[in-house]
């Protein structure tokens, strides 16, 4: 049996529903309600309760009868659930979208899910946290969105627990470009949940909020970077650093991104010098600088990373730097690489070999000045 009771501007479940103990599907969408009572409990048979656009606050598991399966309680204004065990025992679908929840947990009995949901809606609430382990007790969870929330990084331990492969939604979240994210571009286990949405995501860079880039590009540009001030005295992150304070570097640093750097006169020489005096650096990276050369003496580095700079034509110079580093990016938007057909370049050459290949890290952008194609018996071609 179903009963329809929308849009009757009630503000609390009417106390004759008690009587109707075959009633399966009820919907008390669009009224004013603002608190459940224990009116519910007797209805043993509900399988289905809708109670979307309604004024509820909070929601208290044990007020619900036993046997419901499924919840909607869309555009409320809930900000807490509160779970003890063994209620909730049969809910399988629970759509809380468009609500105000903040946070989920994986203990206690505050905003914890149950245990037996098969499909949680959760888009367009305020989520920004979810604790490690939320997701540990529901073995059953095959779909969970997340759209439209507050989250900025959301670590994979998160969402570890449901045996099968859960399927996310996670658009339109104002994720980090932070190195937490990596785990939702590659899977590690077969069994690692699927973000069936990836294409779409996109988060603001580390050193600059206001620029925002697809995932999957800033990680195909090393741009997804760890806080690495915050929890490592040997890697030092800096924005817009003034040429003539690189000197103060700490010898220590293993790691040193800079970006952002408007060095309008810069000496390679001075730069150098700063440099070749970090004996510990094994990692650089230079991000929307005006260099347009490679540094040298850097053959202590295994990562030289300097997509996204103003660089020029690589010389024979340039190239036996790389020789000597492990991984290397050179792309990005500023950088322009022209291909010669006739007078193959430095760059061109260099490339021809599978070794330099692997070391690139990033896609690279080749102008070819002439509308002829250039094909060595190699086999490698203009599209470098």
């Amino acid at each position: 049996m179903t009963l329809d009771m929308t849009g009757n501007e009630l503000r609390i479940e009417p106390y004759s529903l008690r009587s109707l103990g075959n009633l399966i599907h009820l919907d008390l969408s669009n009224n004013s309600i603002n608190f459940l009572a224990n009116t519910l409990i007797s209805l043993t048979k509900l399988k289905v309760l809708t109670m979307d656009n309604n004024k509820l606050t909070n929601i208290d598991f044990r007020r619900l009868p036993e046997e419901l399966t499924d919840l909607s309680l869309r555009h409320n204004f809930i900000t807490t659930i509160h779970y003890v065990p063994q209620s909730a025992r049969n809910l399988r679908r629970i759509d809380l979208s468009g609500n105000m929840l903040d946070f989920i947990s994986g203990s206690g009995s505050v905003n914890m899910l149950p245990p037996g949901l098969k499909q949680v809606d959760l888009s367009n609430n305020r989520i920004a946290f979810i604790q490690e382990g939320s997701l540990a007790h529901m073995e059953k969870l095959a779909l969970l969105d997340l759209k439209g929330n507050q989250l900025t990084e959301l670590k994979e331990g998160s969402v570890l627990g449901p045996k099968t492969r859960l399927r996310l939604f996670l658009e339109g979240n104002p994720f980090q470009c932070h190195c937490g994210l990596r785990w939702l571009l590659h899977a590690k286990e077969k069994t690692s949940p699927v973000v069936l949405d990836l294409p779409t995501l996109s988060c603001s860079m580390l050193l600059d909020e206001n620029h925002r880039v697809n995932l999957t590009v800033a990680d195909q540009l090393n741009q997804l970077i760890c806080k690495y001030e915050s929890n490592a005295q040997n890697i030092v992150v800096c924005e817009k650093l003034r040429f003539d304070r690189l000197a103060e570097l700490p010898e220590s640093v293993t790691e040193l991104r800079i970006d952002s750097a408007d060095w309008k006169q810069w000496n390679i020489g001075k730069l150098k010098n700063s440099l070749s005096s970090l004996k510990s650096l094994t990692q650089l990276q230079f991000s929307s600088t005006s260099i347009t050369k490679v540094p040298s003496q850097l053959g202590h580095l295994s990562q030289l990373l300097i997509a996204g700079n103003s660089l020029s034509q690589l010389t024979t110079e340039d190239l036996k730097v790389l020789d000597k580093v492990k991984k290397v990016s050179l792309g990005g938007n500023f950088t322009r690489f022209t291909c010669y057909c006739d007078s193959p370049s430095p760059l061109q050459l260099w490339l021809r070999e599978k070794k330099n290949r692997d070391k690139i890290t990033s896609r690279l952008d080749v102008l070819q000045p002439i509308p002829v194609t250039y094909k060595d018996r190699t086999g490698f071609g203009e599209d470098l």
